[in-house]
């Protein structure tokens, strides 16, 4: 793969982990997070939510990420 098309992809991938990082942080994503482990489970899926120690199913970790 050429060079530049590596470096745009990285680029790209640095995006949307610093854009999800400070996304977490933010009031509402806190509650879609909360609402999303509590709905979906007992806090034990199969399926991370950004900013949250706690698993949840893959509907509710795909709201709220």
């Amino acid at each position: 793969m050429p060079a530049d098309v590596l470096d745009l992809a990285r680029l790209c991938v640095l995006d949307t982990v610093g854009a999800m990082l400070i996304g977490a942080t933010k009031p509402w994503s806190q509650m879609v997070s909360a609402f999303s482990v509590g709905e979906g489970g007992s806090g034990e899926g199969p399926c991370t939510v950004v900013g949250n120690s706690r698993r949840t199913s893959p509907q509710m970790a795909a709201l709220a990420n």
